[in-house]
C-alpha cells in the first residue's frame, strides 16, 4: 500500500517520464541525453492502448507513469532509502552541520546566569567528550 507521500512525489514526477532526460556524466564526458521511453509518453499511443496495458498488466488505472514510480520509491524505501522534501533535508542538514567538531559551549542556570563554559571535542556525535575535571578518578588523558 503506498502512503501519501509516495502518492504526492509520484504524481509530482510523472509527467517528467514523457520527457526523461539523463544528466550524463561530466566526467567521463557523457553528455545528458533524453530517454524517449514509448509506455511513459501515452499522448502519443493509440485510444485506448494505455488502459490495456494497464489492464495486462492489473493496474488500477492507465496511469502508467504514476504507478511506475510508486513502484520504484517504494523499492527505494525496501532498500531503505528515504526520501525527503528538499526543505526538510535542507533544514535537517543545517541542523546536523551546524556543530563543529570541537568547540567551546557556555551552560547557563535557569535564571540565566552563566554557569561555566567548557571545550566540547567530538561535540557532532551523539557521544561528545569534555575534558576530565574530577580528580578522584584515574584520569588516562595526560592532561
Amino acid at each position: 500500500m503506498t502512503d501519501a507521500y509516495t502518492q504526492q512525489l509520484a504524481e509530482l514526477c510523472a509527467p517528467g517520464l514523457a520527457t526523461l532526460v539523463h544528466p550524463g556524466d561530466e566526467t567521463a564526458g557523457i553528455q545528458p541525453f533524453p530517454l524517449a521511453l514509448g509506455m511513459f509518453q501515452p499522448a502519443a499511443m493509440p485510444e485506448g492502448m494505455a488502459r490495456e496495458i494497464a489492464d495486462d498488466m492489473g493496474m488500477p488505472t492507465p496511469d502508467l507513469n504514476k504507478h511506475f514510480l510508486e513502484a520504484v520509491i517504494h523499492m527505494f524505501a525496501m532498500a531503505g532509502a528515504v526520501i525527503r522534501p528538499k526543505a526538510e533535508y535542507d533544514q535537517l542538514l543545517a541542523a546536523t552541520s551546524e556543530r563543529k567538531a570541537s568547540e567551546i559551549q557556555a551552560f547557563d542556570y535557569e535564571c540565566g546566569q552563566e554557569a561555566w563554559r567548557v571545550m566540547v571535542k567530538k561535540n557532532n556525535t551523539s557521544r561528545p567528550v569534555v575534558p576530565c575535571a574530577v580528580a578522584a578518578h584515574d584520569c588516562k588523558a595526560g592532561r
